[in-house]
């Protein structure tokens, strides 16, 4: 985990039960994909957008009524970001991300497509169990819509020469700001008396 987050004690304890959460959602009993899953959840990365979420949790009026529901919503936004990688790295034919082989060129990118969805299900799973019906999930959406259209906006200004600066900035807040208000946005709202 990254070291940040040691001065944070309280952060770096629940993101261990983000890190535990993870790990156990990221199984199935086919053993072909099982080792995908176990590459998938060893890979613990930064921990920057479920540290965000619990930090902003942090700032709220009132503690969440529940710790698992915390940590169910801090995986859920490490998970998205996860599967948003995968798609990333198929989409750059990326070999390596943060030094180690990618999915998609250890399995191929049919099942590196896959994976990334699979994934998108663990991550709106993980959002019902814990948002239980809430208004706020229309956010999460919301986000996922942001990413995307800018993972779109890059596609097609990938190899443009006339790519303006604005541009640039406009497909980074699509794609890389998005998860990051959506972790810091939720730990707010999920700690206020009156979400609205």
């Amino acid at each position: 985990m990254f070291t940040l987050w040691n001065k944070f004690p309280q952060i770096y304890k629940q993101l261990k039960h983000v890190e535990k959460m993870i790990d156990d959602r990221l199984h199935t009993n086919n053993p072909n994909v099982e080792e995908l899953l176990r590459s998938l959840a060893e890979d613990q990365g930064k921990q920057l957008r479920p540290g965000l979420f619990l930090l902003f949790s942090q700032l709220g009026e009132q503690k969440i009524h529940s710790d698992e529901k915390m940590i169910k919503i801090a995986a859920s936004v490490e998970i998205l970001h996860k599967a948003t990688l995968i798609h990333d790295d198929i989409i750059d034919d990326s070999p390596l991300r943060r030094g180690k082989i990618t999915i998609q060129s250890k399995y191929g990118k049919d099942v590196a497509v896959y994976a990334g969805d699979l994934l998108f299900t663990v991550f709106f799973s993980l959002l019902t169990e814990a948002m239980n019906g809430s208004k706020y999930m229309s956010y999460n959406s919301q986000a996922m819509y942001n990413l995307l259209v800018g993972e779109l906006s890059q596609m097609h200004l990938r190899y443009s020469q006339t790519q303006s600066i604005a541009d640039y900035l406009e497909n980074i807040k699509g794609k890389t700001a998005a998860l990051f208000k959506l972790a810091c946005m939720e730990g707010i709202h999920f700690t206020q008396p009156d979400p609205e």
